[in-house]
């Protein structure tokens, strides 16, 4: 089963993720799920924050790129629990992308040389050092587990070149062929009106008023805003009412009895 894919700005990819046990229920379902949903939106991994779950599972088939990298030849990895431990090596920069991150793909600095100690389905131990671009996969999908994406890695400077793109999967406003979960529901699909009247998207955040809104009265359900000076998002719950112009008290005239 395809399961949607949580986009940045969702709180579960700021979550350090627990490790599981034996006893986790219905593991191999969920494993099997989780590798239909990376095959569906064609990702080479995919951690269970991505599909809304702080729970330390990694799924990888780094197959599709065997043909440019032998070392991921055959290796579709189930890993529980993974510990990833960077070993010396050279700082390499390659162009990393994410599911949860679409439409951004930037050069990140690793090192391709890991030791990498999990559990498979089973609960079986494995140990087994890595090195090339398969240690880079393990590591973006790990990161995951850390409540990490590949965008911290950049600098602040980079990270201000792409804050736009970053806002717009933030409010939503990205295009995406596969099944996913945005931060921010549509103003919309919250809203709940008493009285039909037309409605600027505006007037919410800045307390704006004009004639033609009179007698609104509305509610939302608690949203995130995207404050445009703060990577951060915050609830903000608003309750707004206008009156008409010739609902206020009009001032007494009093004529001159002289």
């Amino acid at each position: 089963m395809t399961l949607p894919i949580y986009l940045l700005g969702q709180p579960v990819l700021r979550k350090q993720c627990e490790d599981i046990t034996p006893e986790y229920p219905e593991l191999k379902k969920l494993v099997a799920d989780m590798f239909d949903t990376m095959y569906a939106s064609e990702g080479v991994g995919l951690a269970a924050p991505q599909i809304g779950r702080a729970d330390r599972i990694v799924v990888i088939d780094a197959s599709p790129v065997s043909d440019v990298f032998p070392e991921c030849v055959d290796r579709r990895m189930t890993l529980i629990n993974p510990r990833v431990t960077v070993l010396d090596g050279e700082n390499i920069s390659r162009s990393e992308g994410c599911l949860s991150l679409p439409g951004i793909a930037e050069d990140v600095k690793r090192i391709e040389h890991i030791r990498l100690q999990w559990l498979d389905e089973d609960f079986n131990e494995h140990d087994e050092e890595i090195s090339g671009y398969l240690a880079r996969i393990i590591q973006h999908e790990c990161d995951h587990l850390e409540g990490k994406v590949f965008t911290d890695h950049l600098s602040a400077i980079r990270r201000q070149l792409i804050r736009g793109r970053l806002n717009n999967i933030l409010s939503g406003r990205v295009s995406v062929d596969y099944p996913v979960r945005f931060a921010k529901p549509h103003r919309r699909e919250t809203r709940r009106y008493t009285s039909a009247s037309a409605y600027h998207p505006r007037h919410d955040i800045h307390g704006y008023t004009s004639p033609s809104h009179a007698r609104m009265t509305w509610r939302t359900q608690p949203h995130t805003i995207h404050r445009p000076n703060n990577q951060h998002t915050q609830w903000l719950t608003i309750k707004k009412s206008y009156s008409p112009w010739w609902a206020s008290p009009r001032p007494t005239r009093h004529k001159n009895k002289s």
